[in-house]
């Protein structure tokens, strides 16, 4: 089961699932959120606030072990990217990463994503 699950997964990274505090600074106001999942390029954030396609998004998110990432993301414009979010959250967004530091990435390693 676990091999079709892998070959049925589409996504160029894979995302590992987490729960981590953040927070996004949209247009200069800044709300806290909930990561649920990560990639290398991109997370899953619960949170209330409507964010439009296009719109960028700055998001701090803090490690389990006191690592913190200030990363440029925006929300994808393509509603097709829509299909990748989890059914079971009802209020959230993807979020893409823009330029991540090799930093965040062997920190994503580090989880296995």
């Amino acid at each position: 089961m676990n091999q079709l699950v892998e070959e049925l997964e589409r996504r160029d990274y894979p995302r590992v699932k987490r729960q981590l505090p953040c927070s996004l600074l949209i247009g200069g106001r800044c709300h806290a959120a909930i990561v649920r999942d990560l990639s290398a390029y991109g997370f899953f954030v619960e949170t209330d606030v409507d964010i439009r396609r296009g719109a960028s998004v700055i998001v701090t998110v803090s490690g389990p072990d006191g690592e913190r990432f200030l990363l440029e993301t925006y929300a994808p414009r393509d509603p097709s990217l829509a299909r990748h979010t989890p059914y079971m959250i009802q209020s959230g967004v993807g979020l893409q990463v823009e330029d991540p530091p090799d930093c965040y990435l062997r920190w994503i390693e580090k989880f296995g994503g």
